[in-house]
């Protein structure tokens, strides 16, 4: 009784370690796939091959001699999620899914070469499998890529159950032969061996009781175990580090089979020899992982010579997909994307190449300025509806994803791949990097389209008023025809903003004011105010472009110096655009207010006819004079003809809506550039100053000399302040001549009492008007103390008095 109790006991023992481990099947029940994607056989032997591993193999051809009982399988782990390469009887976990049943991708009577890929969400494995006429070997590559978005911890796995004289496996032994990196079985009463091998050095090894080898692969567990006799199973592990983004490894194995060891060696020998005279790519990445835009960065490729001797290897690197068509340059020559090293026998050597990136991508997307209407078209496809004009509601789609991205601590990428190979080489390897995209670059880009919209929204406006059976006064055609001018330049240089750096970026930008002779001629009204308003906005967007295409030219070329002064130069005329929108929406919706008083209310009737005059005789000779007078090109105009075309008949009829829809998304475009800004001078890391300018007014009449600004910087001794690195607006350079005596002897006090003396710089005041324009002003002063960068600012009020 008490045996039996015994015996119970030890069954149910047997079922815990059973459940935990994963439950062993009786292998004469195993259901295998028999139906396999392909079957290769070379006359000597023969082997079928699923996307996932293979079941049967026979040597010799026609024999039972061997079977896989558990076939050959491999297995992928990767930050803790593992996984078996198929579903089936393994120990219990999730599977890859086929992506391409292997296939025949090579088939001569030389050679066969086979394919198939399985994958998940993160991970993807192709299986390369080639077999040559005569040899008892297949050689077997496994390239595992990481296709998630971060890096991943990966190990392999590749396991076998090797049952040799097919049900006879209680009879099999196994063993390493660490020589040869060899895990090898055989049937003890003489039948045929069989074994496994590689040129990689594996992490970890083991050779024992078959379900327990699978078991131990599942747990993460492999014990290096040497021999085992009776049903056993082999396996491999190869630990490969952290994979990147894109990044790839590659295992190659070797299958054989003999009539006896000796010959299983000599096959197994001839195989890795197959393999081993090629080098191949173990590994690519880039540094840094994810650069910025106009960073350089290297992508690094570590090449391995497993063979005895030297082996000199020509690398190519060539760029793939996406960009190819209209990519920026790559600032190094195309001789470069080609590397030859020598690598020492059983070494690795590593690879470079670098590339630098620049706005030139963004070309694709000059919708208003650029003539390939049919991008227009697509772009007004995006969003179809109705009551809002369409690429208004492209360019909110396209804030709301920078806006996420802002509050979210990501930012925009743009990717770029690469494809490494050579023909020296065994494998080829692709690799991507997302390089990141500045958010001011996306916001202009948005602030040009919806500036677009109101451009051609006032186009059609203006030539309604002209040209509709019941037209009103021309005056107000005329004005509006003047305002679509105008926002074709703030498009223009929206456009500029988010393309190319300028290489002469140590000129200085100042405010040039723009004049249209023509408004004066008409009477004044609040149309009118808009229209001036828009003079100078359209001014100061020029005078911003230009500083931010200079502060990206010094950039690209490391000028420190000027790098920080343009910064600052552009930082100061985005803030003069900032506010004066404001004062332009308000001025606007009086504007509209005034419009729709004195009767422009556009019927679907009058569009339709603007746009059959447009379609026939192009744009109106006065409206094709002013676009001139304000820098458009032929193209440019030939462009903004065909927007007006395009637009919804809605958006011309509803202008009160598109103007001021379009003007508050601007407007908090805007504000977003100016943040976004921000942010990209503190990471220029300045120090921060507090400055006081004299005099609080000034009047642009008056014929002062000096402006005066009084510097502060807690935590540091001003006398230290190098005076001829010190800049209003980046542009204005302090008084630096010592005929003066506030040069000579500067002044150092504590005007406000507050424990923190301030130094006394003076620019000269002509100068400083050259940036200036009525109302309030914020100014800023850079500098460099003790071998850092500061900058501060103060308020003035800007008077265009007459004395």
């Amino acid at each position: 009784m008490l045996a039996g109790r015994v015996l119970l006991s030890l069954l149910a023992l047997l079922i815990l370690v059973g459940t935990a481990l994963g439950e062993e099947p009786t292998k004469n029940n195993v259901s295998i796939n028999t139906t396999p994607d392909l079957w290769l056989s070379n006359g000597i032997i023969g082997i079928d091959f699923h996307s996932w591993g293979s079941d049967n193999f026979q040597y010799p051809l026609g024999s039972n001699n061997l079977w896989y009982g558990g076939g050959i399988r491999f297995a992928i782990r990767y930050d803790g999620v593992f996984k078996w390469s198929h579903n089936g009887w393994l120990p219990s976990a999730p599977a890859l899914s086929v992506v391409e049943s292997m296939h025949l991708v090579d088939d001569t009577p030389e050679k066969k070469v086979a394919v198939g890929v399985v994958a998940d969400a993160n991970i993807e494995i192709k299986t390369e499998v080639t077999l040559l006429k005569d040899k008892k070997w297949v050689a077997v590559i496994y390239t595992i890529k990481n296709k998630a978005n971060q890096s991943l911890s990966v190990k392999f796995y590749q396991g076998a159950d090797f049952d040799v004289y097919h049900m006879s496996f209680w009879n099999d032994a196994g063993k390493y032969d660490p020589e040869l990196n060899l895990l090898y079985q055989w049937d003890t009463r003489g039948h045929p061996y069989v074994g496994i091998a590689s040129p990689l050095k594996p992490t970890k090894y083991d050779v024992t009781y078959w379900w327990s080898m699978w078991n131990r692969i599942r747990s993460d567990s492999l014990a290096n175990g040497t021999s085992y006799s009776g049903d056993v199973g082999v396996a491999f592990e190869w630990d490969l580090g952290t994979l990147h983004p894109g990044e790839e490894r590659v295992i190659p194995v070797i299958i054989a089979a003999g009539s006896s060891l000796e010959e299983l060696k000599s096959e197994v020998a001839e195989g890795l020899n197959f393999l081993a005279p090629k080098p191949y790519i173990e590994w690519v990445k880039v540094v840094p992982e994810t650069p910025e835009m106009l960073e350089e960065y290297t992508i690094l490729a570590s090449v391995r010579n497993p063979s005895d001797k030297p082996v000199t290897v020509t690398l190519w690197c060539n760029e793939t997909g996406l960009l190819v068509e209209y990519d920026d340059q790559l600032l190094i020559p195309p001789a470069n994307k080609s590397q030859t090293l020598t690598i020492p026998p059983h070494s690795n050597v590593t690879f470079s190449f670098k590339y630098k990136h620049y706005w030139r991508w963004l070309k694709p997307f000059e919708i208003i300025t650029g003539s390939d209407i049919n991008t227009v078209k697509e772009i007004l496809k995006l969003v179809p509806n109705e009551k809002i004009p369409e690429i208004i509601r492209s360019s909110l789609k396209i804030w709301e994803i920078v806006e996420y991205a802002t509050l979210t601590g990501a930012k925009p990428t743009i990717t770029y791949h690469y494809n490494l190979r050579s023909n020296e080489v065994l494998n080829s390897q692709n690799i991507s990097t997302r390089v990141v995209v500045p958010l001011v670059k996306i916001d202009s880009l948005i602030y040009s389209i919806g500036i677009g919209v109101i451009s051609g929204t006032f186009t059609g406006v203006g030539l309604s008023g002209i040209f509709a059976p019941e037209p009103t006064t021309t005056a107000i055609g005329g004005i509006l025809l003047i305002g679509e001018g105008l926002t074709s330049l703030l498009v223009k240089e929206g456009i500029k903003i988010a393309t190319d750096p300028d290489s002469d970026y140590t000129q200085p930008v100042v405010l040039e004011p723009i004049t249209i002779p023509e408004l004066d001629e008409y009477p004044d009204n609040p149309v009118k105010d808009m229209v001036k308003q828009y003079t100078l906005l359209a001014s100061e967007a020029k005078a911003f472009s230009e500083a931010w295409a200079k502060y990206l030219g010094a950039k690209m070329v490391k000028d420190t110096e000027w790098e920080r002064r343009q910064l600052v130069s552009a930082y100061y005329y985005l803030n003069l655009l900032v506010n004066d929108y404001a004062v332009l929406k308000e001025k606007a919706e009086v504007a509209i207010d005034y419009l729709q008083s004195m009767g422009l209310n556009i019927t679907e009737e009058d569009v339709s006819y603007v746009k059959k005059n447009i379609t026939e005789n192009g744009l109106p000779e006065i409206e094709v004079e002013l676009l001139k007078k304000f820098g458009l090109s032929n193209e440019e105009i030939n462009a903004a003809k065909d927007i007006v075309l395009m637009l919804p008949n809605e958006t011309i009829i509803n202008y009160n809506e598109t103007i001021l829809g379009g003007m508050e998304v601007q407007q908090t475009v805007l504000g977003w550039i100016a943040n976004n800004l921000t942010t990209e001078i503190n990471e220029v890391g300045f120090v921060n100053a507090t400055v006081d300018v004299d005099p609080d007014t000034i009047n642009l009449k008056s014929k002062g000399k000096w402006i005066t600004a009084y510097i502060e910087i807690p935590g540091y001794d001003v006398s230290k302040i190098n005076i001829s690195t010190v800049y209003l607006n980046g542009i204005i350079p302090a008084i630096n001549d010592p005929k003066y005596g506030f040069v000579r002897n500067p002044e150092i006090k504590d005007r406000d009492g507050n424990g923190y003396p301030e130094l006394m710089v003076k620019f000269d005041r002509q100068e400083v008007k050259r940036v200036l324009r009525g109302g309030n002003v914020t100014l800023f002063v850079i500098g460099e103390i003790d071998d850092k960068f500061f900058v501060g600012n103060g308020e003035i009020r800007v008077m265009l008095g007459c004395c």
